[in-house]
C-alpha cells in the first residue's frame, strides 16, 4: 500500500529543511575568517524561549522584556486555542 503525502506534510518538510539551510550558512559566515584590520565588532543575543506557558525572554532592555513577553503569552494562547479547538 502506498502513502501518500498531503500538501502539509511537505510543506512542513520544506520548512524544516529552509531552517537547516539557514542554520548551516550561519554557521559558516561566523567561521568566514574577517580581516584583521578591521574594527571590533561586538555581538550581542536577543531571543525568546517558550517553555510550555512560561516565556524565558533575554536580551532586551525592560520595557521590551515587557513587551515580548506580552507577545509570548499571546502566542502561547493562540497556540493553545487552536489545539483545544
Amino acid at each position: 500500500m502506498m502513502q501518500t503525502t498531503t500538501p502539509v506534510e511537505i510543506a512542513a518538510l520544506l520548512l524544516i529543511a529552509f531552517g537547516a539551510i539557514i542554520l548551516i550558512v550561519g554557521l559558516v559566515m561566523t567561521m568566514k575568517p574577517g580581516n584583521s584590520d578591521s574594527a571590533h565588532v561586538e555581538r550581542e543575543s536577543k531571543g525568546v524561549i517558550l517553555l510550555g506557558p512560561i516565556p524565558i525572554v533575554w536580551g532586551f532592555g525592560a520595557k521590551a522584556q515587557k513587551v515580548i513577553c506580552v507577545i509570548a503569552v499571546l502566542a502561547f494562547a493562540v497556540c493553545l486555542i487552536l489545539i483545544l479547538r
